[in-house]
């Protein structure tokens, strides 16, 4: 295409130049649609991370303890239903007899 310089020319490049000028700003606003997309997404996922990332974190930090409070005193953990001191693991005879008791009652 051939532009002339004259009156005619000048017109001519001023409707290329309007019409580049409507295209950049719909090209420029598509890439900020864009980037914001892309950004929230970034977000998300790093909210994600920390969603899986914390527990982990706090497990590993609260576990230990009660791992080793239960194997020092095993017991402990179940309450009163093993025996009445709490200490030992296996059910006192009394306490088999209240609970066959309770089971044979008629409701």
């Amino acid at each position: 295409m051939r532009i002339d310089t004259g009156e005619e020319g000048r017109s001519q490049l001023q409707a290329l130049l309007q019409e580049n000028l409507k295209l950049s700003k719909a090209i420029l606003h598509s890439v900020e649609k864009t980037n914001r997309h892309i950004l929230l997404g970034q977000i998300a996922n790093w909210l994600r991370l920390f969603l899986i990332l914390i527990p982990i974190a706090l497990a590993a930090l609260y576990i230990p303890p009660l791992i080793k409070k239960f194997q020092e005193n095993p017991a402990a953990f179940f309450g009163n239903v093993l025996s009445d001191e709490g200490g030992s693991a296996a059910l006192m005879p009394e306490r088999i007899q209240e609970l066959q008791r309770l089971l044979e009652q008629p409701r």
